[in-house]
């Protein structure tokens, strides 16, 4: 969290997650993520495809919110870190604002997998700010 004069801007960070791809009955072609890109050709990802990321949100809160706890717990009401998420932080240290009139605005997420016969093995998912989306995570192009 950072405090700009009277302004607070949120940082959540997502470290060392990992991702796995679905199987390939559910759904049954399964398109890359930068199939969805303008660019390269559309591809498809092999099920089970298994690979690591990390990334951020950046979540400025308007004006108006006041902090409501200081306490070193994610939930601030229950005083525990069990089942942690973006909104229960922000809506038990702040008036309630989230996710409506507090919005993510910037983000961005690394995707990986190494090795497993991929042809593209990196994949950027990020807001506009931070560059917009690019690379992918391919098996086959279609």
């Amino acid at each position: 969290m950072f405090t700009f004069g009277t302004t607070f801007t949120i940082v959540e960070q997502f470290k060392d997650g990992s991702f796995t791809t679905p199987a390939s009955d559910s759904p049954p072609t399964n398109f890359s993520p930068g199939a969805c890109q303008s660019g390269p050709p559309a591809g498809i990802v092999n099920p089970r495809i298994i690979g690591t990321l990390h990334g951020y949100f950046v979540i400025p809160l308007p004006a108006t919110e006041v902090q409501t706890s200081n306490s070193p717990y994610c939930n601030a009401s229950a005083m525990t870190n069990a089942n942690c998420d973006t909104t229960t932080f922000i809506n038990t240290h702040f008036t309630a604002c989230y996710p409506f009139a507090c919005t993510v605005t910037t983000f961005f997420f690394h995707y990986a997998a190494g090795d497993q016969g991929l042809i593209i093995n990196e994949w950027k998912n990020a807001s506009v700010d931070r560059g917009g989306n690019s690379g992918d995570i391919r098996s086959a192009n279609i």
